[in-house]
């Protein structure tokens, strides 16, 4: 996704609010470790994603990778409590886990190992650059897309600590309500297939004519009986759970089903909590063979509940889609994030946020294992991570005075890890000119210790190597198939509509 679009709405006013507490305020976050390695991480990195907004006014922003801020109006001061019209909002959006790496972060919280969903950075400037904060008892909403589909995600808030290593606390659950929409402003139809898509008069006649075209309106169109789809924009649907994201993504996957039972049962049970049909959805599914039972899977883990009465960000949010209506762009970046999961939530800090839980893995058992950087002085700053693929998880290793590498933490070199799993390591340091880097394979609890030899590259060889063993960051729910019994035989019967 290569669009970074932003909306501010709302009519000018005066700024009428100002931070409570009038002492000078602490309001600096950090991207990266302030450390010898600082301007490494600078060059293997992208600038922040920056925008230009009007603090008087409520704000919509998308990132690059779909994460939203819905950002309310009057909600930014600066150290002196100040209230400040113009701010700039820098964002960056680290979803894998080599933009992780490449940022110096980790996944450790009070000395236990998280699994991750996504981390972000927003930062907030004043005109002069000066770091702003956020207004006490005001809240800044967020929803980042979830490439992982962690179940049990919370929301932790990280700070760099003495030692430079990235510490996450505050932890808080997740958003599980709705976010409601009105109906006008949400798109039920398939991926690729609009309303204004229109067939001749003779094709329409064809099609009332031949029933085994029930489940096909358009070459374009693949899915449940439109009827069924145009029922929605009903009235009664408004301000349930019909008129919410959630649903709008799940009818991608409803008509990927091809399951018409599949809809009638969301309707039929419109008073449950969402997780709870959604878990009939994947039973009915899996009974009769579907391919989308995963998908439905993958939903009911996410444990979202019900509508709530309208909240803040739901007005912001749909002022935004109506202010958006007729934007190209902007329908096309929608299309592109309705049919994935996200991770909804708030923060009263700005600085790193991280969708997380703590790892839990049953074949975890002590293990011992150290590293040595053969050819790096105790004295010079290095950085080694375990990186855990199949979790998400970077852990930042601790070094004794000696400058050996070590897992646990202070002076222990023994933790609970899953034995017998493939991780990578990974060393990073620089010889004053150029980066150094490592990176080897290693199944734990193989061998108690493991010599590294770091090499010269350059910041671009750097950014590449980090690259190449990133797992294929595509959504869950991208990787099941769609139904064939009501989409293979679109293109048979096109031409034969429009004759």
């Amino acid at each position: 996704m290569k669009y970074a679009l932003y909306l501010i709405l709302g009519l000018t006013g005066l700024l009428t609010i100002s931070c409570s507490d009038t002492k000078k305020l602490d309001t600096k976050v950090a991207r990266f470790p302030d450390n010898e390695l600082k301007g490494i991480f600078e060059k293997i990195n992208k600038p922040a994603l920056t925008f230009s907004i009007n603090n008087t006014k409520d704000t919509v922003l998308l990132g690059e990778m779909g994460t939203t801020l819905i950002i309310p109006k009057d909600i930014f001061c600066d150290s002196n409590g100040s209230a400040i019209t113009n701010v700039k909002i820098e964002l960056v959006e680290a979803l894998t886990v080599d933009d992780m790496i490449r940022n110096g972060l980790s996944t450790v919280s009070n000395s236990k190992i998280l699994e991750t969903d996504g981390m972000i950075f927003i930062n907030a400037l004043g005109m002069a650059n000066e770091h702003l904060k956020i207004i006490e008892g005001k809240e800044l909403f967020i929803e980042t897309i979830s490439l992982n589909n962690v179940p049990n995600i919370e929301i932790f808030n990280g700070n760099f600590n003495d030692n430079q290593i990235i510490d996450w606390g505050n932890s808080r659950a997740v958003n599980k309500y709705l976010t409601l929409v009105p109906l006008k402003y949400l798109d039920f139809y398939p991926d690729g297939f609009t309303s204004e898509d229109e067939l001749s008069p003779q094709a329409e006649e064809k099609l009332e004519s031949d029933s085994s075209m029930e489940h096909f309106h358009h070459s374009s169109y693949c899915g449940i009986p439109i009827n069924l789809v145009e029922s929605l924009a009903n009235k009664e649907f408004e301000n349930t759970l019909v008129s919410t994201k959630e649903f709008e993504i799940r009818m991608q996957y409803i008509h990927k089903s091809c399951s018409e039972e599949l809809l009638k049962l969301y309707l039929s049970n419109i008073d449950l909590n969402l997780w709870e049909i959604d878990s009939l959805a994947f039973e009915m599914l899996k009974k009769t063979g579907n391919k989308q039972a995963e998908s439905f899977a993958v939903f009911k883990t996410e444990k979202k509940t019900k509508v709530k009465d309208i909240q803040l960000k739901d007005k912001i949010y749909s002022s935004f889609l109506a202010s958006t209506f007729d934007n190209n762009e902007q329908i096309k970046k929608r299309n592109e994030l309705r049919r994935i999961t996200t991770n909804s939530f708030s923060t009263t800090k700005l600085g790193w946020i991280n969708c997380d839980r703590f790892m839990n893995e049953p074949s975890a058992t002590p293990l011992k294992l150290e590293i040595i950087a053969s050819n790096i002085d105790k004295s010079k700053l290095c950085k080694t991570y375990l990186v855990f693929q199949s979790h998400n998880s970077i852990l930042d290793l601790s070094r004794y005075d000696n400058g050996i590498f070590h897992v646990g933490f202070a002076n222990e070199s023994i933790m609970e890890l899953p034995k017998g799993e493939k991780v990578l390591i990974v060393s990073i340091s620089n010889d004053g000119e150029k980066p150094l880097f490592s990176i080897q394979h290693f199944i734990l609890g193989q061998a108690e210790q493991v010599k590294m030899i770091l090499k010269p590259v350059t910041p671009e060889e750097l950014t590449v190597q980090l690259r190449t063993f990133n797992k294929n960051p595509a959504p869950g729910l991208f990787k099941q198939s769609v139904e064939s019994n009501c989409c293979d035989h679109a293109e048979k019967y096109a031409d034969s509509l429009v004759q």
